[in-house]
């Protein structure tokens, strides 16, 4: 996967420009869902903000990158179609990175779940993501996919507030962002995403 140099790394440069958009965006971000998220989660994801740059480093640093989609959520998956009813389309693939494949799955759990629905089935989920990736013979642990789990967490956490002050477009289309900017904090806290600033 790394001779691919085609495919920009997550800590590509253009991504680390965010960062002076991530610590200008929060005081907006804070004021919004400061109802809906603790003072101390609002000030872990102020200093990931403020270190984004240091956190895309850490993140491509802890696993190994193979190609992720980066944008894997419910709106980009299609079921069914000629292939029969139990076929998988995915779109959208204009934001692929070399980074954990953790980053994927993350994105789809964190942010296209329901929270009370993730909780439920989150460590099942993972765990037979980590046994399907097993079984082709690559050596993954479900310890290893948590610790992946929660990086990537931290590391969506401040992806929503860059994008945080996008609009929706309609009703419905604000209800979507709204639940895609708070979804990954819930998990994020659920998982104990915090303590990762300790580690970079």
């Amino acid at each position: 996967m790394l001779s691919l140099d085609w495919l920009p790394p997550m800590n590509n440069d253009m991504y680390k420009g965010g960062q002076p958009m991530a610590t200008a965006a929060f005081p907006g971000f804070a004021e919004h869902f400061g109802d809906r998220i603790p003072a101390d989660m609002l000030d872990t994801i102020r200093v990931a903000c403020d270190r984004y740059a240091e956190l895309l480093d850490y993140t491509v640093s802890v696993g190994t990158p193979t190609f992720t989609h980066t944008d894997c959520r419910a709106e980009n998956y299609l079921f069914g179609g000629p292939d029969g009813d139990h076929a998988t389309t995915v779109i959208d693939f204009q934001l692929s990175t070399r980074h954990v494949g953790m980053w994927d799955v993350t994105n789809l759990l964190a942010g296209s779940m329901d929270p009370d629905l993730r909780r439920t089935h989150e460590r099942e989920l993972i765990t037979d993501y980590v046994r399907q990736i097993r079984h082709a013979g690559i050596d993954f642990t479900v310890d290893q996919a948590m610790k992946e789990y929660r990086i990537c967490l931290l590391q969506q956490t401040t992806a929503q507030v860059i994008t945080s002050d996008l609009e929706g477009g309609n009703e419905r289309g604000a209800a979507l962002l709204e639940q895609l900017h708070l979804r990954p904090v819930l998990a994020a806290m659920d998982n104990d995403a915090r303590s990762v600033l300790d580690d970079f």
